[in-house]
């Protein structure tokens, strides 16, 4: 089978409310070879459940509202809801701003008025995140 190489861009904007809590938004791009892209947006939350000096191990969540739209000669848009769960590493440089590699399971939402379907992707990549 032919997989799409994808090209991906995550980043996240959150605030600190407590010490090891932050809530913010992020923003989801995606496209592929196969010239697929998917643009989302929702809030996120971030729990770190272990932090030392500039590291730190934690656990997110987010919802986003999601629009793809296909290439090709069918070419075709959908808007769908979608939602990501995050285990990652952070190495903090300043205390704002932070990147490390994060394991992510996204799934979307069913979307009766079109031909999205019910899928789960897992990820592995680097995320950078900026904290205000």
């Amino acid at each position: 089978s032919n997989t799409p190489s994808l090209f991906t861009v995550n980043p996240l904007a959150e605030y600190f409310l407590a010490n090891g809590f932050s809530l913010g938004g992020t923003l989801n791009y995606i496209s592929d070879s196969d010239n697929n892209n998917t643009l989302g947006v929702g809030p996120s939350a971030t729990w770190y459940l272990w932090q030392q000096e500039r590291h730190a191990v934690y656990a997110g969540v987010g919802v986003m509202y999601d629009t793809s739209s296909s290439g090709g000669s069918n070419s075709s848009t959908n808007n769908y809801w979608a939602s990501d769960v995050k285990l990652g590493y952070n190495y903090f440089f300043t205390p704002s701003v932070a990147l490390g590699p994060v394991c992510m399971w996204h799934h979307q939402y069913k979307n009766d008025s079109s031909s999205v379907a019910n899928s789960d992707t897992q990820t592995v990549a680097v995320q950078f995140s900026m904290y205000l």
